[in-house]
């Protein structure tokens, strides 16, 4: 009789540890994969948000035209506060006069432009004339009674900025009623988009007035408009309006600082990430994760040679925006980052500009 025996075999101690290295570094790699994926999926989306903002406010910037009623604030006020005018004169009028007869000193304020104290009278100056160069002038009532340059702005009204941007990208709804978006609100899961563009981004609150950021407040542009809601004079890179954007629509939480994040627009025509200055996370335009940024300075010598160097490559927009001085670093937004010493010389020739880094699409 043959005796059949059964041959047993089995994994050595190294084989299985071989074995569980090689799991461990495909499940690293893997992890690795998926969190760079997720990172550059945030990335470009909130690329895709700025830029969507950013051309749009440059294309309304570029159209603008001062008898352009969709360029104008509306002031609803104006006819009353030009009564209002009136109204201490009214009690300065002597016995013997009627409503018709205003009444007046030597060194009086007109009441209006082109008015002059004679004889106890307002009356019209000779000739005097309001008309401005069309499209490069506009003229300024009291107290300053002249032409001044035309500041050119983006539509000072929400209603038709929202309707003008509109008309400027590709939509699958929207019709610009969408909720009114507080500095508290943090869930926008119950709020009305004021537009949803092709690629699934949310808009909300572009239908609201623009008001004072108190973030840029110091963000001088050089020239000032007349604000007809208030009839205050304003620097058009300090007044604006607040944007929130869903980078991911329906497919996210739909939650603050989580896939919804503000934007700045200012009047003239600044788009500004907006970070989170409450818990001190480096969220939205704080991070270079979101958003990276890089200064360019440009420098001509005496020679006429042009030589280009980079101050800073791929970091934040606060840095990139405030370091190149496209934002006045005085502001509250750009607290703790300083203007390039390069970038705030006066030298012929040179100038810092500030460039958005386009990130790589892996999905």
């Amino acid at each position: 009789m043959f005796e059949k025996r059964l041959s047993l075999k089995a994994y050595t101690l190294l084989e299985i540890i071989l074995v569980i290295v090689i799991i461990t570094v495909v499940f690293a790699v893997t992890i690795g994969v998926t969190k760079r994926k997720l990172e550059s999926s945030i990335s470009y989306s909130y690329y895709s948000a700025y830029a969507s903002l950013k051309d749009v406010s440059r294309a309304l910037l570029n159209d603008f035209n001062p008898q352009n009623d969709n360029y104008k604030a509306l002031n609803p006020f104006e006819h009353t506060s030009k009564l209002l005018e009136h109204i201490p004169h009214l009690f300065e009028q002597p016995t013997y006069a009627d409503v018709t007869t205003p009444f007046c000193n030597i060194g009086d304020n007109p009441p209006a432009c082109g008015k002059i104290c004679n004889d106890g009278l307002w009356q019209d100056i000779a000739g005097y004339s309001k008309d401005c160069t069309p499209d490069t002038e506009e003229w300024r009532d009291l107290p300053d009674c002249k032409c001044v340059p035309v500041a050119r702005t983006i539509p000072q009204k929400g209603e038709k900025f929202c309707k003008l941007f509109e008309q400027r990208v590709n939509t699958n709804s929207g019709d610009c009623t969408g909720s009114d978006i507080n500095s508290s609100s943090d869930n926008f899961n119950n709020k009305k988009p004021d537009l949803v563009l092709r690629n699934g981004i949310r808009i909300y609150n572009l239908h609201t007035d623009p008001k004072e950021i108190d973030e840029l407040s110091g963000n001088k542009s050089g020239f000032t408009v007349l604000n007809g809601m208030s009839s205050l004079i304003f620097d058009t890179g300090e007044y604006g309006y607040t944007v929130y954007v869903d980078i991911d629509g329906e497919k996210g939480s739909s939650t603050l600082w989580e896939d919804v994040y503000p934007f700045y627009i200012t009047l003239s025509g600044q788009v500004v990430p907006v970070y989170n200055t409450v818990d001190g996370d480096n969220l939205g335009g704080n991070s270079s994760d979101y958003l990276q940024t890089s200064i360019q300075y440009e420098k001509i010598n005496a020679q006429g040679r042009r030589t280009i160097s980079w101050l800073a490559k791929s970091v934040s927009y606060k840095e990139g925006a405030c370091g190149s001085g496209y934002i006045n670093s005085s502001t509250p937004y750009c607290s703790g980052v300083a203007e390039k010493s390069e970038c705030s010389s006066t030298a012929t020739g040179s100038k810092c500009t500030l460039k958005t880094v386009k990130p790589i699409k892996f999905f």
